[in-house]
């Protein structure tokens, strides 16, 4: 008779079920993953797995690892690729995984800088604004703004805009309160300012 003796060998932990790629968007909502979702280890138990995860583009996800639980934020105004590094410790024996996430970008509205502050005109004066100041976008060019504006009562305050400064009018022997509104128009996207105008006789 010959006897044979199998000697147990403790193998790493291995994939499950393969890591998906994701594609958001950027601003988006966060990305959870339960890791125990996708290791596991025939030799011992899965919650004795320890994972470990590195990012290659911490400029556009934030990482967060927490009770297996990966959490991925997109960075606001970040966008790219990166690839995801998972590492699954059993017992000192390793498996390393990579998945990418793709962030694509997403045109953001123009904002204010700085608001208009409420203007006070002697009547039959002028006031010039630089709207360059006032308003911004991050995905625009600023040179492609273009502005629209219109008071509230004209025969008061007259208003028109020329590339970027608006100009206001005060008229000839009049005095009372305008409302000047002005509405920015940036690759389709608009935001819209409004401020007081008083006109005091001189």
């Amino acid at each position: 008779d010959v006897n044979v003796t199998v000697i147990s060998v403790d193998d790493p932990p291995y994939l499950v079920t393969e890591l998906p790629s994701y594609n958001v968007s950027e601003d988006s909502t966060v990305i959870d993953l339960n890791l125990s979702n996708y290791f596991s280890d025939i030799d011992s138990a899965d919650d004795a797995i320890a994972y470990s995860v590195s990012i290659d583009r911490s400029d556009i996800l934030s990482l967060d690892l927490s009770d297996n639980i990966l959490r991925l934020s997109p960075l606001s105004d970040a966008y790219g690729s990166s690839v995801i590094t998972i590492d699954a410790n059993s017992s000192g024996l390793h498996k390393s995984v990579d998945f990418n996430v793709t962030v694509t970008p997403v045109d953001d509205p123009p904002y204010f800088i700085n608001p208009i502050t409420p203007q006070v005109l002697m009547a039959g004066t002028k006031h010039s604004i630089e709207l360059s100041s006032i308003f911004d976008d991050h995905d625009s060019n600023t040179n492609l703004f273009s502005y629209f504006s219109i008071s509230s009562n004209p025969a008061l305050v007259e208003v028109t805009t020329k590339g970027t400064v608006l100009e206001l009018h005060a008229t000839e022997e009049n005095y009372g309160h305008a409302e000047i509104s002005i509405e920015l128009n940036s690759s389709g996207l608009l935001v819209y300012s409004d401020f007081n105008v008083t006109v005091k006789q001189l």
